[in-house]
């Protein structure tokens, strides 16, 4: 990446100014709160966007609860959702009846999965994990299954509709043996050179699942950049969907922490070690 690099892919903040254009055009007024994604200059305190890029949250949710919309739920809902249309999409129960298996369920991005699968209506929501995250789990709505795939593919072998992987490089035959005759294989990525769970690849991992998913049958790559850019429009749909999730208390975002600008290195180190926290720490670069 050029240099200099300020960390932070997504935002929600105030509009300070803008044009008429951006009110005549796209309905953004100074003073509304917005929110958007980034490739970068999320943790600053003042950026500059397109008005087409951003959406509008209700000023009735925490803004620190919104931004973990941002960084897990977006992502896990577009995956959950891949290829439904958008008059479906937005129904009480788009996953009604399906079966679902998530692997390695502890991950933020799959955490918010389980929860937006069970809300959204799947019959069955399976995931991995090691046994002491369990309870946890099983409290979300999930079925819990050893990590090892002689314990857990027995039990979905052929039955499921959608199986979730969230390690581009670690697709194995067992995966494709878990779908159903009609199932799919999604897989999404992390940031595993940077250590963030955002449900976003770096460009080589999306360039080898793409590959991978062009060859194999049933499987489908998922980056939350590119479809943000491909797909505008129904993404900020399902942004101000999850918005409306959120204000109503229907799904509920974990927060672990909130720290200020200059603790954002500190909070990095933090994710870089190997003690996992719970929930995301949100950057308000305001404060402190």
């Amino acid at each position: 990446a050029m240099l200099p690099l300020t960390p932070g892919i997504n935002f929600i903040g105030s509009v300070v100014s803008c044009g008429s254009k951006a009110t005549m055009l796209y309905g953004i007024n100074k003073k509304d709160r917005v929110a958007s994604l980034v490739q970068t200059g999320g943790n600053c305190k003042f950026l500059v966007e397109h008005a087409n890029q951003l959406v509008r949250v209700p000023r009735s949710i925490k803004p620190e609860k919104a931004a973990v919309i941002l960084e897990s739920y977006l992502a896990a809902f577009q995956v959950l959702l891949l290829g439904v249309e958008d008059e479906h999409r937005y129904e009480r129960f788009p996953l009604k009846g399906k079966h679902i298996l998530i692997l390695e369920g502890i991950l933020h991005v799959n955490q918010a999965m389980i929860e937006l699968a069970v809300y959204l209506g799947a019959e069955k929501v399976y995931t991995t994990a090691l046994f002491k995250h369990f309870d946890f789990l099983r409290g979300l709505g999930a079925s819990p299954l050893d990590f090892e795939k002689k314990t857990w593919l027995p039990c979905v072998e052929g039955k499921m509709d959608i199986v979730v992987n969230s390690s581009v490089e670690n697709n194995d035959d067992c995966h494709w043996s878990a779908l159903n005759p009609n199932g799919r294989l999604i897989c999404h990525g992390v940031q595993a050179n940077l250590h963030l769970e955002s449900g976003c690849m770096t460009t080589l991992e999306h360039f080898w699942a793409r590959t991978k998913s062009g060859f194999m049958p049933r499987t489908h790559s998922y980056d939350i950049f590119s479809y943000w850019e491909e797909n505008l429009q129904e993404s900020k749909m399902d942004l101000t969907f999850l918005f409306g999730l959120l204000e109503k208390k229907l799904i509920h975002p974990i927060v672990a922490d909130t720290l200020p600008l200059k603790k954002v290195p500190k909070a990095h180190t933090i994710l870089d070690g190997s003690r996992r926290v719970q929930g995301s720490l949100v950057c308000l670069p305001w404060s402190g």
